[in-house]
């Protein structure tokens, strides 16, 4: 045990002090993932975007226990394996809508979701309006006034309603 000058044990006071110093002037830990655990977790989840791909795997590629690396992931990247793989394949279907003309179907499979309703489901919850209804936004009056990804208000959505001639 570490003591002091006076006597007292410097872990104790260690502790006493912690307890009055406001949290957000206490160091932060790191703890995230290094650097080329980043790259290769990110590179192989871009590579089977289409496909599964287990946390256990992603695990197993950095050399950790799944409940150290789902720690480390959302320390270094701030939401979970999951959220971050469903926002990617979100990404990539916002481009396919944008760049082709393939039903949302073909765009649901190329990016991985089981069907059409579940990319549906997943689109609005993250995005706010569904695929179908964002990508006639997005070409028709998006193109005009800059592309407004997610309508933010009610405003904005009535308007969005009413220009793609849907409900």
């Amino acid at each position: 045990m570490n003591t002091t000058v006076d006597g007292r044990s410097s872990d104790l006071t260690r502790a006493l002090y912690l307890d009055r110093v406001p949290a957000e002037t206490l160091p932060m830990s790191t703890g995230g993932l290094a650097p080329w655990q980043k790259r290769r977790v990110t590179d192989l989840l871009a590579r089977h975007l289409a496909e599964n791909i287990s946390v256990r795997s992603l695990a197993r590629e950095c050399g950790l226990s799944t409940s150290h690396f789902g720690r480390a992931f959302k320390t270094s990247f701030g939401v979970s394996a999951h959220r971050w793989f469903v926002e990617r394949r979100i990404e990539r279907s916002k481009e396919l809508l944008l760049q082709t003309h393939e039903s949302l179907v073909d765009v649901a499979d190329q990016t991985g979701f089981a069907d059409q309703a579940a990319f549906t489901r997943t689109f609005r919850r993250l995005v706010g309006v569904s695929p179908g209804r964002w990508r006639r936004y997005q070409t028709t009056v998006g193109a005009r006034l800059g592309r407004i990804e997610r309508p933010e208000s009610a405003r904005q959505r009535a308007a969005m309603c009413l220009l793609c001639g849907s409900r």
